[in-house]
């Protein structure tokens, strides 16, 4: 059985004195942040819809199969570091919501688990 998850690691999470004290900044790195954990979901279905349309998995070896994971780690490690550039990390406005807007319609379209 294979499975992917993402998950949010409270202890490896931290954020700035600034960013608690200002309730529209705290909502608005809040935002970006729930983003990056919705792009992590979105890469985790498509790993479980890659595997799950392997016909015969057993068939590959452990390496093959770790590669094909790892091609997909790499893409969504690069999507996300697409997404904070071209959001200035949060702070344009209009490419954040597009960006926002964007993901939630592909969660839509992905089957979960």
């Amino acid at each position: 059985e294979f499975q992917a998850i993402a998950a949010f690691h409270r202890d490896d999470s931290w954020v700035k004195a600034l960013v608690l004290s200002d309730s529209t900044e705290s909502r608005r790195v809040l935002g970006h942040e729930q983003t990056h954990f919705n792009i992590a979901e979105l890469y985790a279905r498509r790993m479980r819809e890659h595997f799950a349309a392997i016909a015969r998995p057993c068939a590959k070896s452990d390496d093959q199969l770790g590669f094909e994971a790892r091609r997909i780690l790499d893409e969504e490690r690069a999507f996300q570091r697409r997404y904070d550039a071209e959001t200035g990390h949060g702070l344009e406005r209009r490419e954040q919501a597009a960006w926002e807007a964007e993901i939630r319609r592909q969660l839509r379209l992905t089957a979960a688990p």
